[in-house]
């Protein structure tokens, strides 16, 4: 009574709002399925991503005391949970729950199944005839078990037994770190905590046992299984280990008229796998006689105590234990049917820091997207009929230059509907007939033709009126004694126009500007962030053409918009005096203060990301890792070998030749020829980063660890800065055959634009 009236504080509230003292979750396995134990790290995350706590559970002065005195957080627990996606209107677009089989009531469950569990873990967990039994305790046990303990402690040989009943191996399944009982004081902690989540109920416990039996069936850790993972309750178990069907098993062990012979195998099974708890990965492991010879001295003892009948113990013992074989199983999974709600997973990955799908779908989260149900599944099954040639048929996409002559099982289409709403656009729709779990809307970058020229001229032409609203309260005084960047072909264009034209609008000016014309050759070479490309047409009649802009877009020509895009590009580089490009090119003491920061932050960056890829690693060890990472040749490796370890011998490099260039066997005369070529003291570390294909820092920060395997991130910091660097500085590139070199700073950058060579400390 004095629980149940001490319980009875034990409470939380929800209320609008973050709670300013929230509690400090538990981080038991079951907390950390269901995500509990990450909530405050995935709040933070959320915060930051825009989204605000709208409501919070407040827990009460006297759940929080306890909670800050080490028991565990006291609440009425969920035995299923998982992620559910709600669409538009409250459509389901998934539920996952983790167990996926358990059993819902006291009444569900055989009493078979109940006789077995209470004879192996807990025989007087059921006692009706004490109602206010507290089921965390089995004194009798608790007494033995203490003194066997005692008599080992004085050095008589004794057995020892568990003391736990079914609440306190739930209370370790769930909430104990690792879900193990390390000492005594984890014992205490479990037993106390399990006595405040009875007696909550209040001080008569039947019915909270009855439901001891059906949570601690549904939470058997049973391992995990390859194309499974974790089975964590005897559905689960049955049907993972077994393949037996669950509801089939349960109305053979509910029926009293059923034979020993039909449930025979059933118990049999049941009764293993509540003994496997007790060492789930040995018992369930490739080898079943460790588990078959568990279950069959427990057959043998219950029948002997009157828990079996003798024909059920004959017909169990004559029944052969065999798990499941799931080789060759390949789950049948529809991936273009899951395009959407995989959208929103892979979002929920990257907004929680959730590793995995697997981890994803076990947390207890619901989530409320945008997407409609019922139209994304009509776009889908229409998108997976357009493989039939006869829909592409009745579709007229048979013409000429469309399908006729082509595969339409090679097609891949997407599709993608967003819905303008007063807070932002809503994906409604987002759905592809990729039979893979890649998805072509999120996951893939398209090269939209068309489109992109579309975006191309509206830039364009955006960028047009942003110059004329700015000109054009100017005098043609003024416009003609402003300073324009030569480069910066745009705004010259609306500057001499408007001196033209002082009165022109803003209409005047972009119908002007449609009709400018540019060159339509295929015959220049343009620089961008992949590297130098060259671009063709559409129609080659159009190569070389002088067009207008609204020509090239009525025709689609591609070198127009190609030339239009450069510009626009020139104009963010160069419109305002304090854009990098210019200040790159002057010679303002600003100039060589921003190249300065931006080498230090960038060779940092650099520096930061090697010593995570190297610290604790030997020296060796260390120069493996590199070599695995690279494109090997003979010189490559003689170059990193002789600057990681300059006091290597020949035989050395002999060695490390012969580990990674195998194919290429290298006589003494060549590696003596390599070795004296790629000594350290023949090029700078920039060029030896150039001949291996390794970042130069990388190099350095290897050498440097290997002479100071105690430095600290701080210490190589300091280094790359200072005298212990001096001979091996980094600078950056070449410039055409030219190599620019300088030994003042370990990092550098090298820019190029237009054939020009930018050497910057």
């Amino acid at each position: 009574r004095w629980l149940a009236d001490f319980a009875r504080g034990i409470y939380f509230h929800v209320q609008p709002g973050a709670t300013v003292r929230p509690l400090v979750p538990d981080r038991g396995p079951y907390d950390i399925r269901l995500g509990y134990a990450r909530l405050p790290t995935q709040v933070q995350r959320l915060a930051a991503a825009g989204y605000r706590v709208t409501a919070q559970a407040t827990p009460s002065p006297r759940l929080r005391s306890l909670s800050e005195n080490g028991l565990f957080n006291v609440y009425q627990e969920k035995t299923e949970a998982g992620l559910k996606v709600v669409g538009a209107g409250g459509q389901v677009l998934q539920a996952s729950r983790y167990p996926r089989i358990v059993y819902e009531t006291f009444a569900d469950v055989p009493p078979l199944v109940i006789r077995s569990l209470m004879f192996v873990e807990d025989r007087e967990v059921l006692d009706v005839r004490r109602p206010f039994k507290n089921p965390v305790f089995d004194w009798q046990r608790l007494a033995k078990a203490v003194g066997l303990r005692a008599l080992n402690s004085f050095g008589r040989s004794a057995p020892s037994i568990g003391a736990s009943t079914l609440a306190t191996q739930l209370e370790k399944f769930r909430h104990s770190p690792n879900g193990l009982t390390h000492s005594a004081k984890d014992k205490l902690l479990q037993m106390a905590s399990g006595s405040l989540r009875v007696y909550a109920h209040g001080p008569n416990t039947i019915a909270v046992r009855r439901q001891l039996i059906v949570d601690y069936l549904n939470s058997l850790p049973l391992a995990a299984l390859s194309g499974y993972g974790e089975v964590s309750s005897l559905g689960d178990g049955l049907t993972a280990w077994y393949g037996t069907d669950f509801a089939a098993a349960n109305r053979v062990l509910a029926d009293p008229r059923a034979t020993p012979k039909a449930q025979a195998l059933y118990f049999k099974q049941v009764l293993s796998l509540i003994l496997a708890v007790r060492r789930p990965s040995i018992y369930l492991g490739a080898d079943n006689k460790p588990l078959t010879a568990l279950t069959d001295s427990y057959i043998r003892v219950m029948a002997k105590a009157g828990v079996i009948t003798p024909a059920l113990r004959d017909a169990a013992l004559a029944i052969h234990l065999a798990k499941r074989n799931r080789s060759g199983e390949r789950p049948m999974i529809d991936f273009s049917a899951q395009k959407g709600t995989n959208l929103i997973r892979g979002r929920l990955l990257a907004l929680l820091g959730e590793r995995s799908f697997y981890e994803l779908d076990r947390l207890d989260l619901t989530v409320q997207s945008t997407l409609h149900l019922a139209s994304q599944t009509s776009v889908t099954q229409f998108l997976a009929t357009l493989h039939d040639p006869q829909v592409i048929e009745g579709l007229n996409l048979n013409g000429k230059k469309l399908l006729a002559n082509d595969d339409p099982t090679k097609l891949i289409y997407s599709f993608t509907l967003y819905e303008r709403g007063k807070d932002g656009n809503r994906v409604r729709i987002s759905a592809d007939n990729l039979a893979q779990p890649f998805d072509i809307n999120a996951g893939a970058k398209l090269d939209l033709g068309s489109t992109a020229k579309l975006r191309t001229l509206i830039t364009w032409l955006d960028l047009i009126g942003q110059a004329h609203g700015k000109y054009s309260v100017q005098s043609p005084t003024t416009l003609r004694a402003l300073q324009v960047h030569p480069r910066d072909r745009l705004t010259r264009w609306v500057v001499d126009y408007l001196i033209a034209n002082p009165q022109a609008d803003m209409k005047s000016v972009l119908q002007a500007a449609l009709l400018r014309t540019y060159s339509a050759s295929t015959g220049q070479t343009f620089f961008t962030g992949g590297g130098a490309h060259q671009f063709g047409n559409f129609e080659r009649s159009d190569n070389g053409k002088i067009l207008t802009v609204q020509e090239a877009v009525r025709r689609s020509v591609n070198l127009v918009f190609i030339r239009v895009m450069h510009e626009v590009v020139d104009h963010y580089l160069y419109r305002a005096p304090s854009t990098t490009a210019r200040l790159l090119e002057s010679p303002d003491p600003g100039r060589a203060d921003y190249l300065q920061r931006f080498a230090d932050r960038e060779g940092t960056v650099y520096l930061r990301r090697f010593f995570r890829k190297y610290t604790g690693k030997q020296p060796d060890g260390a120069l493996r890792t590199l070599l695995d990472g690279v494109r090997v040749t003979p010189r490559a490796v003689a170059t990193v070998v002789r600057t990681v370890s300059p006091e290597a011998t020949q035989l050395a490099l002999k060695n490390w030749l012969h580990v990674y260039v195998a194919d290429q066997p290298q006589s003494d005369a060549d590696v003596a020829a390599l070795y004296a070529k790629y000594a350290p003291a023949n090029f700078d570390l920039n060029d030896r980063g150039y001949i291996a294909r390794v970042h130069p820092l990388e190099l350095w920060l290897l050498e440097y660890l290997r002479s100071h395997p105690q430095a600290t991130m701080s210490d190589v910091l300091a280094a790359s800065a200072g005298g212990a660097a001096r001979e091996q500085r980094l600078v950056g590139g070449r410039c055409g055959r030219r190599s620019v070199r300088r030994r003042e700073h370990p990092i550098g950058v090298f820019l190029q634009r237009a054939g020009e060579c930018v050497d910057a400390r």
